[in-house]
């Protein structure tokens, strides 16, 4: 007999809805801007701020998650829906939360109730009980903005940072000063702009 999880009192948002319009807010506000100077810059600046956010919440909510589906029981259907990525999102998720970044491991595909108990107890899960349901939906809502305002702004990044190095005579070293990037990871984007424009 399959076991009967516990749910949240919780509605998940309409991600799909919200990551649109963030894409939307950022190709709009990057369009406006003319001088191709100016918007490297900025889309340089948006994608610095996503990953700010990313980082700052990503453990936050996979420990909320593990907390969540190890120790109270929680439905993963459910905290995908919450933290707004599919089943293998939350089971690589969960690993990271539970093992560390750096084991590659993710949680059995099925465990009872007690061995999920008895994993928490084991890896020292910490139980996170003040509102780890409100918690886990204000960090995915965070991170999930984030990750499109970082998937709009990044194409322009690279294709205006070409533009700039093509058209108007700027050196790689001139670009990755402007944009706070190093001269390696500013020569990556330029060969994935290149790619891009071939496909």
């Amino acid at each position: 007999m399959p076991r009967i999880a516990n749910r949240l009192n919780i509605e998940a948002p309409d991600y799909d809805a919200l990551r649109e319009k963030a894409e939307r807010d950022v190709v709009q506000a990057l369009d406006r801007v003319e001088r191709l100077d100016d918007r490297v810059q900025l889309a340089a600046e948006i994608i610095q701020q996503a990953d700010i956010e990313i980082a700052t919440y990503a453990d936050t909510r996979n420990e909320l998650l593990a907390s969540l589906y190890l120790h109270d029981l929680i439905e993963g259907a459910q905290l995908s829906q919450i933290a707004g990525v599919n089943k293998n999102g939350l089971r690589r998720l969960l690993g990271y939360a539970v093992y560390g970044s750096a084991a590659r491991k993710t949680l059995p595909a099925y465990m009872s109730d007690a061995d999920m108990n008895a994993l928490a107890k084991q890896m020292n899960v910490r139980h996170i009980k003040k509102s780890p349901g409100k918690q886990l939906l204000e960090a995915s809502l965070v991170i999930e903005e984030a990750k499109a305002r970082r998937k709009a702004a990044l194409p322009v990044f690279r294709r205006t940072a070409l533009e700039l190095v093509e058209k108007h005579d700027w050196a790689v070293h001139q670009v990755a000063a402007h944009t706070g990037q190093t001269n390696k990871l500013m020569s990556e984007h330029l060969k994935f702009a290149r790619k891009a424009r071939k496909s």
